[in-house]
């Protein structure tokens, strides 16, 4: 952690509260698991012509990051990904619209209704929504986590740019407006 510190005071930025929180036992898991792609840009998108009975016509694909996961963590972090852009190239922050409640509850009731035919479960999109909103919070954290990982690894100051830099904060400050909204600190 202090070569990190040391790393991020080297360009001016103090980033003592993101490296010294303590996500881990700041979060609450919990939802149903299955197989989550992580990463939905739409070159891991594909749209059949010709889909068989009973195929989808949508098929996303990854080979990098699919694996059994927390679907909430899938869903939060596919809004996340929305907004990744966090600084424009004059270290700006970038303006982008994140998703709705509204539509956040759509793609939930959408994502559920599949979901349950897939599965045979009763869940709700209610139920599908709430583990999304801890799963941006996830999606957060690991997207924090394997930045500091690759640049405590790769330990070049070369590595990040002043506009990397001021990402970082971005997703901590994203990370703790979700967290109070959640309430998380009065469970």
């Amino acid at each position: 952690m202090h070569k990190l510190k040391n790393l991020f005071y080297g360009r001016g930025i103090n980033m003592d509260d993101l490296i010294d929180y303590d996500f881990a036992s700041n979060i609450r898991r919990g939802g149903k698991k299955g197989w989550c792609i992580h990463d939905v840009p739409f070159t891991n998108v594909m749209v059949k012509n010709n889909p068989k009975q009973g195929e989808s016509k949508v098929v996303l694909i990854d080979f990098e990051f699919v694996f059994r996961n927390y679907r909430g963590i899938d869903i939060g972090g596919h809004f996340m990904q929305k907004v990744f852009r966090w600084v424009d190239e004059d270290g700006t922050t970038a303006s982008y619209r994140p998703y709705t409640e509204e539509e956040k509850r759509r793609f939930c009731e959408e994502y559920v209704e599949q979901w349950n035919r897939e599965t045979g479960d009763l869940d709700t999109g209610e139920q599908v929504f709430r583990e999304s909103e801890l799963g941006y919070l996830l999606a957060i954290t690991w997207d924090i986590h394997n930045m500091l990982c690759y640049v405590e690894q790769e330990n070049s100051k070369e590595l990040l740019n002043h506009l990397d830099l001021l990402a970082f904060n971005k997703l901590f400050e994203d990370f703790v407006n979700q967290y109070k909204r959640l309430e998380l600190d009065t469970l």
